[in-house]
């Protein structure tokens, strides 16, 4: 199970930075988070709103990393009596 569950977070964190892919599905119609903030920095100039998504976008992140973690203590060592 150790081996599953980091699995899952490496693929989880590697997802994350991934740009060219949701580039490519999202089109013009769905812009995805990532295209979304290298276009505020990038293309506007939009700083402030490129470092509030990409705060957004950790926060996230580091939520879905607790979540994961705790699930992964919880399976590995049982409930607690």
């Amino acid at each position: 199970m150790h081996g599953v569950f980091a699995g899952y977070t490496v693929v989880f964190v590697v997802i994350l930075g991934y740009y060219i892919l949701p580039a490519i599905l999202g089109g013009p119609q769905n812009t995805m988070i990532g295209e979304f903030i290298a276009n505020q920095f990038l293309s506007t100039a939009d700083f402030a709103t490129g470092a509030a998504a990409s705060l957004v976008l950790l926060a996230c992140a580091l939520g879905g990393y607790i979540v994961i973690q705790v699930i992964s203590r919880i399976v590995i060592r049982g409930p607690r009596t």
